[in-house]
């Protein structure tokens, strides 16, 4: 993907590949949106369209895709054991694309709007329960003795998630009032580090007050500068 601008009309817009001519010379169509999806998410669709979404439709005309042909698709989809919230995903990005199918007049209507979702069994939910006291001894063994197991101390302590404790900095790290901000995160998409540092929510924006036990743990290993607690 291209640069990344801010217009004064307040939408993204930037340019993508679409394919390649007889030259191989890339072929880039420009986009615009109000909103930014984040790394993680569009890392996430991307692999839905590797793995689903092309196999299945890459190779068809776009005016052979009819409601019928897109329904059995789907239903064997279903039929795949894929969740409801997959397929629910597969439609979101098809509808993207023949909607703008449609507004650049390459289709005369969205052949998705007339095609249902089939009927998928729900995954069992699962159950979350407290920590044993027994696992509540090993884990904290483990944090006090292994080389690392400060991260599983303050997963314990704060209940902070992983991309949150990830994102830990020294400005985030009140050891005289005994107090976490939270303020980012750094999460991995296709191994390697995400530029977007923002919160899951904006409610994840919080103070967490920490046990002296915890306290102590970290003073055995301050944090100067922009350095990361844990790396990053």
């Amino acid at each position: 993907m291209a640069r990344l601008t801010k217009q004064a009309d307040g939408r993204y817009h930037t340019t993508v590949v679409v394919g390649h001519d007889a030259r191989g010379k890339a072929i880039r169509k420009p986009i615009a949106g109000r909103t930014l999806i984040a790394e993680k998410t569009a890392d996430g669709y991307k692999g839905m369209l590797n793995a689903c979404l092309i196999p299945i439709f890459g190779n068809r005309q776009m005016r052979a895709l009819t409601p019928p042909i897109i329904q059995q698709e789907f239903n064997n989809l279903a039929n795949q054991k894929y969740s409801k919230s997959y397929l629910a995903k597969c439609r979101t990005i098809l509808n993207r694309i023949f909607k703008r199918a449609v507004a650049e007049g390459i289709l005369p209507v969205n052949p998705l709007s007339v095609v249902t979702m089939p009927k998928t069994k729900s995954k069992p939910k699962v159950v979350r329960r407290a920590f044993t006291p027994e696992e509540t001894t090993r884990i904290l063994r483990v944090g006090s003795t292994h080389p690392e197991g400060l991260l599983l101390l303050v997963l314990y302590y704060t209940g902070m998630r992983p991309e949150e404790v990830r994102g830990l900095q020294a400005e985030h790290i009140d050891l005289k009032r005994g107090v976490i901000h939270v303020r980012q995160a750094i999460t991995y998409v296709s191994n390697r580090t995400a530029e977007d540092r923002s919160l899951k929510t904006p409610q994840s924006r919080r103070d967490i007050p920490i046990p002296q036990v915890l306290v102590r743990a970290l003073r055995k290993r301050p944090v100067f500068g922009d350095n990361f607690l844990f790396g990053a």
